[in-house]
């Protein structure tokens, strides 16, 4: 390898030590400014070598590699994740522009997303499933692996390529041939990109895209302050702001977390719960049946946490309904609200084994009578909340859950989940939310079926009513919910109208 083509960084440099605020703000000068004076050489030198395009010059083997990069991946259709984020959207844009393809999304996108792609002067990708061809065309994931949070329409045997920097769990995808994968302990999808672009094909990314690129780092490292936040992801946000032309880095992150806080007060309990959710599939090591974990997290900012906490009760509703049968039929389901400002994290509990295995992972102060949990310090999903939090708890083989705290559990499970609708009287285009004064019907029609499968088993129907009244009585169920079904679905008709 040429001299040219060294590497930019000092041999033997040590990743530096994660800074901590001095201030309260995350978006005080520190890490950003930082990263920006310590690796401003490192950036120059990629971003002349980039620009030189030296390609041509480079070794056999690593001409070789760049062109199966390219080849394995062209003219897919880049994907993220279901809960859309700005990483996964970022990471689209970009793998769309570098390998050439189509960039597309698995869900609706955040405020914040929304608000950067204004920024950068980007359409925002079409829905996955509205692409025509969808079902023919290679696709490769970007920002995820597992199957639980997969765009609808995916199909395992059209995934060509994945480019994430979560962790491998039971649920990752499998494929019948080899594939693409470019998965990295880094902070961001958006990171690994970038790094592809400068490091790997010796490219610039267009403006606007690294604009992009910048601003998911930023959202998924927390402005840099974040626990995942590595020595690449500083050196390629150096990198990317030059390309992009952003002269305060600051400013872009508090735009963009502003963005996703105030869209909170006219999100209803279920868009904020469901915003950023993910569903993680756990093996029992005693060989037990596999089970799903539901854990959702809201980052906001200034007076964001304080307001949410006040909208408890409604949240807790709504993370409780996850672990219906009928709804996600999540075994746990757990919902944490990050204050992205002091770096701080609130963890609602809906039952006592949430409670439990919560104190053995974390140990944090519970409050308002067992529903809150102070995380202290943790802000991060991937790290704090998953990997060094219940990742350890629900992965030991002596683990198990005492019996007394099963009941309201159970019941969680059992209970009928109240369906969600688009309320068309809240907001410009309607807002989704549970209706819970269907929850009655619901309950009543899950007893019925019930009542059904019940009687079914008795042998002789007509001693058994005779002689259990209650089953007598029980006869009008069916009747009392055909009523109350009837009547729910009126109510909704008018309403819509």
């Amino acid at each position: 390898m040429s001299s040219s083509l060294s590497s930019p960084f000092r041999r033997g440099e040590r990743p530096t030590k994660l800074l901590r605020a001095t201030s309260s703000s995350v978006l005080m000068p520190s890490e950003v400014e930082s990263a920006e004076k310590k690796f401003a050489v490192a950036a120059e030198m990629l971003l002349k070598r980039a620009a030189n395009d030296r390609v041509s010059q480079l070794e056999e083997a690593e001409r070789a590699a760049g062109e199966t990069k390219i080849a394995s991946l062209k003219n897919c259709l880049f994907v993220g994740h279901t809960n859309t984020d700005m990483d996964s959207i970022g990471s689209a844009i970009a793998c769309a522009e570098l390998f050439g393809g189509e960039a597309t999304r698995a869900s609706k996108l955040n405020n914040e997303t929304v608000q950067c792609l204004k920024r950068w002067s980007l359409d925002p990708p079409p829905l996955f499933k509205d692409v025509p061809g969808y079902e023919t065309r290679s696709v490769c994931l970007v920002d995820h692996q597992q199957r639980t949070q997969m765009a609808e329409g995916v199909r395992e045997g059209s995934i060509k390529g994945i480019i994430d920097h979560h962790s491998l769990k039971s649920a990752t995808v499998c494929t019948s041939s080899p594939i693409y994968v470019d998965v990295r302990p880094w902070g961001s999808a958006c990171t690994i990109i970038a790094f592809t672009f400068l490091c790997e094909l010796y490219r610039q990314p267009s403006k606007n895209v690294a604009g992009m690129l910048l601003s998911g780092i930023l959202s998924d490292t927390l402005n840099l302050k974040g626990p995942t936040t590595t020595k690449m992801d500083k050196i390629m946000v150096a990198s990317l702001s030059k390309i992009a032309a952003v002269p305060d880095i600051n400013e872009l992150a508090r735009f963009q977390f502003e963005a996703k806080t105030s869209s909170l007060v006219e999100m209803t309990d279920t868009e904020i719960v469901l915003g950023d959710h993910k569903v993680f599939k756990y093996i029992p090591g005693d060989g037990s049946k596999p089970f799903l974990v539901g854990f959702g997290v809201v980052e906001c900012v200034g007076d964001g946490p304080k307001q949410l906490l006040e909208r408890k009760d409604g949240l807790l509703a709504e993370v409780a309904a996850l672990k219906s049968r009928e709804d996600k039929n999540l075994t746990l389901s757990f919902f944490a609200i990050v204050d992205v400002e002091k770096l701080a994290s609130t963890l609602l509990l809906v039952s006592d084994v949430e409670r439990d295995i919560a104190q053995r992972a974390f140990g944090g102060r519970v409050y308002a009578e067992g529903s809150l949990m102070d995380l202290g310090k943790r802000v991060s999903r991937k790290m704090d909340f998953i990997k060094e939090g219940i990742d350890p708890v629900l992965s030991d083989p002596d683990f198990a859950v005492p019996k007394k705290m099963l009941k309201r559990h159970s019941s969680q499970r059992d209970d009928a989940a109240s369906p969600l609708v688009l309320d068309k009287s809240m907001g410009c285009c309607g807002k989704v939310r549970r209706d819970f004064s269907m929850s009655t019907t619901a309950t009543t029609l899950l007893a019925t079926v019930k009542f059904k499968r019940m009687r079914k088993k008795c042998k002789h129907d007509h001693d058994h009513d005779h002689h259990h009244p209650s089953l007598n009585q029980a006869r009008f169920l069916p009747a009392i919910a055909v009523f109350l079904a009837a009547f729910a679905a009126t109510k909704k008709f008018w309403e819509a109208r």
